[in-house]
């Protein structure tokens, strides 16, 4: 048995919801979504961040409710960057009230647990 971290196969899709981000593509990241709501945690190898993630600290507020609205119970809330930091600490991280407040609402809505230390569902 390895006790090495083992490789997880990211599906083919025919929309790559991180290029959209980045690309600041909304009709792309809806067409992403409405083709796969999992997508949201896709990750960007550079950085290790979830599509939640960009849109977070790449400061696109309206990308970032788009996402939650859309696949919203589909995030891995406890999931963290390859620096250790999870979505909270990077929207925490932009000092933008909006974003941390949208996040904030995220948590309440799709991840009460997290937020308040309870067992996972």
């Amino acid at each position: 048995m390895s006790l090495m971290p083992q490789k997880i196969k990211t599906p083919q899709r025919a929309h790559d919801i991180i290029q959209y981000i980045l690309n600041v593509n909304e009709v792309g990241i809806r067409n992403a979504l409405a083709e796969d709501p999992n997508c949201i945690n896709a990750v960007h190898i550079q950085s290790g961040m979830n599509a939640a993630m960009l849109c977070v600290i790449g400061r696109l507020p309206h990308f970032f409710n788009i996402l939650i609205n859309t696949s919203g119970s589909f995030l891995d809330f406890s999931y963290e960057d390859l620096d250790g930091d999870d979505l909270q600490e990077l929207a925490f991280s932009t000092l933008n009230r909006g974003i941390i407040d949208s996040v904030q609402d995220a948590y309440e809505r799709y991840a009460p647990h997290v937020i308040n230390n309870w067992p996972s569902p």
